[in-house]
C-alpha cells in the first residue's frame, strides 16, 4: 500500500507538472501544431458524414463505419498533441489554481471511488491506450469545449463500458448540440446503460426526443416492462421487430422476446407431470436452447449470464467459467463475472 501511495504521489506530481507547464510558459506558438490542425480536419469530417446521412447519400453502416475510422484518427491526434500556449498572467493564475487543485481533487475522488489494492492487470491493454486517448481529450475539452470532441469521449467511454462517463460526456454535447435528437438518444442509453438496464423518467424523456428510433423503442418497451406493463412492453418489442425483422438489431429484440415470454403454461404443465430425471432432461435442453441462441445472439448480456448461472448450479465449472468469460468480455467491470473467474 506504501508503495501504491508513493506511485500516486509522483504520478500526481507529474499530471500537475504537464498540466501546468503549458499554462505557465512564457513563449507562444504562433503556428498551428499539425495535430491540432489534424483535430479540426476530422471534427470537420464528422460534421461532413452527419450531413451525408441526413441527406440520405449514405446509409446508417457507413456513417459507423465512418464516424468509428474518423474517431480513431481524431483520438489519435489528441494524444498527440503537445501545443504550448501563451502564459499570460490570467494562465499563470490558473496555473497557480491547477497546482493546488488538481491533487486535492484527484485524493478526493480516489478515496470515494479508488480501490487501491483492485488488480489492474485486468484491463486490456488497448481498453488502457483507448481510455488514456480519451482522457486527454476530455481534458483538453474542458477548456476548448466542442460537440463533435465530446460525443467521441461519450462513445468511447461506452464502447469500454464506462458508462457513467460515457453519460457525462454526452450530457456536455447536448449542452452544445441541444435541437439534436441524437445526442438526447446517446446520453439516455448511457445513462441506461450505467443503471444496469433501468430507464428512469430522466431518461424517458430523453428518449421521447427521438421517439422513432429502434433504440429508443426498445428501452421504452423496457420502461412499460418496468412499470407492470408486460403486454404492453410485449407488444411494443413485438411491434419493434416486425418493422424491421433483418435489421442488425433484430435478433436482440428476438432474444429480449424469448427471455419475456419464457416457458409456456404448456410447458410448465409438462413438467410438474415429469418425473425427477425427466425434469433434469428438460432442465438441461432449455440450457442447451439457452447456449444455442446465444451463438446467434452473441453480445446479450443477460443471456450469457443466465447461461453462467444455470452451468453454475449444475455443477458444470468449466462451462459456467467460459460463460462468465463471454460475460466479462462484454462487461468488463461486471462484478459477478470478475468474482467467478477469481
Amino acid at each position: 500500500m506504501i508503495v501504491f501511495w508513493l506511485v500516486a504521489a509522483v504520478a500526481t506530481a507529474l499530471s500537475v507538472a504537464l498540466l501546468t507547464a503549458p499554462l505557465a510558459s512564457r513563449a507562444m506558438v504562433r503556428v498551428e501544431p499539425a495535430a491540432r490542425h489534424a483535430q479540426r480536419v476530422h471534427r470537420a469530417q464528422l460534421d461532413e458524414v452527419a450531413h451525408d446521412l441526413a441527406s440520405g447519400a449514405i446509409g446508417a453502416d457507413e456513417a459507423e463505419a465512418a464516424r468509428a475510422e474518423i474517431g480513431r484518427r481524431l483520438l489519435a491526434s489528441a494524444a498527440a498533441d503537445d501545443t504550448a500556449p501563451d502564459a499570460t498572467p490570467p494562465r499563470r493564475v490558473a496555473a497557480m489554481v491547477l497546482t493546488a487543485l488538481v491533487p486535492i481533487a484527484a485524493l478526493g475522488l480516489y478515496l470515494f471511488v479508488g480501490v487501491p489494492d483492485l488488480p489492474q492487470d485486468d484491463m486490456p491493454p488497448e481498453a488502457a491506450r483507448a481510455i488514456a486517448a480519451a482522457e486527454r481529450l476530455e481534458t483538453r475539452l474542458m477548456i476548448e469545449p466542442d460537440a463533435q470532441g465530446w460525443l467521441l469521449v461519450g462513445e468511447t467511454m461506452k464502447r469500454l463500458g464506462r458508462y457513467d462517463r460515457s453519460e457525462n460526456a454526452f450530457a456536455e454535447a447536448a449542452k452544445l448540440l441541444p435541437d439534436d435528437p441524437s445526442v438526447a438518444l446517446a446520453q439516455a442509453e448511457a445513462r441506461v446503460l450505467a443503471a444496469d438496464g433501468r430507464v428512469d423518467e430522466v431518461s424517458a424523456n430523453l428518449l421521447l426526443r427521438a421517439p422513432a428510433h429502434p433504440t429508443s423503442r426498445f428501452w421504452l418497451a423496457e420502461r412499460k416492462l418496468q412499470q407492470g406493463d408486460r403486454d404492453g412492453a410485449l407488444a411494443a418489442l413485438d411491434a419493434l421487430l416486425a418493422s424491421e425483422p433483418n435489421a442488425a438489431w433484430a435478433p436482440m429484440v428476438q432474444s429480449r422476446l424469448a427471455t419475456l415470454r419464457g416457458p409456456t403454461d404448456a410447458d410448465v404443465a409438462a413438467v410438474a407431470g415429469m418425473s425427477g430425471e425427466q425434469q433434469q432432461a428438460f432442465i438441461e435442453s432449455m440450457v442447451a436452447r439457452l447456449a444455442a441462441r446465444l451463438e446467434t445472439t452473441p453480445d446479450d448480456v443477460e443471456g450469457w449470464r443466465k447461461l453462467a448461472r444455470a452451468y453454475r448450479t449444475m455443477g458444470r465449472t468449466d462451462a459456467a467459467r467460459a460463460a462468465f468469460a463471454k460475460l466479462a468480455a462484454l462487461r468488463p467491470d461486471d462484478e459477478e463475472a470478475r468474482a467467478a473467474l477469481r
